[in-house]
């Protein structure tokens, strides 16, 4: 019977031992924690646009005019700026953005853009293929439509 309690009691003190050192290991290795981004989620915002809503909102965003369908959509442009710690933009007036319709877009190698496109009467929205969103933007702004979509690569 003895054997057994000193069996016993070697056990719990190995175990006791090897618990001991696991948590000084674990201790001792420092996980750093990622860093969240302070603006997010500043926006509480949860927009739920009419993309068949036509009532152009216009802005001036990196010196090029955008077309906004509705104020909703400006909005939720604006909220997801705050999220990405970014300046709100302005609404501008239709004759400031004139000047702003036809910008040079830069030459990069990309995927393109599917910009939809949609107007009061239509259910499913208009989808062209552009270069880029630059060039999306321009076409936007030189024809007065504005796009509700916008996604990288080919349209389907």
């Amino acid at each position: 019977m003895n054997l057994h309690k000193l069996t016993f009691f070697i056990v719990a003190l190995v175990a006791s031992i090897n618990l001991t050192v696991a948590e000084g290991e674990a201790e001792a290795e420092i996980i750093p924690r990622p860093t969240l981004n302070p603006c997010m989620l500043a926006c509480f915002d949860n927009y739920d646009c009419d993309r068949h809503n036509v009532d152009l909102v216009y802005a001036i965003v990196n010196n090029q005019c955008v077309l906004y369908q509705n104020i909703c959509w400006f909005k939720k442009f604006n909220c997801k700026r705050i999220n990405d710690c970014l300046p709100t933009v302005p609404e501008a007036t239709h004759r400031a953005c004139v000047g702003a319709c036809n910008v040079p877009c830069r030459a990069i190698h990309t995927k393109g853009v599917c910009a939809t496109f949609y107007d009061g009467s239509q259910k499913l929205g208009r989808k062209i293929f552009f270069t880029s969103k630059c060039a999306a933007d321009n076409y936007a702004c030189q024809n007065g439509v504005a796009y509700t979509e916008i996604t990288t690569g080919p349209c389907p």
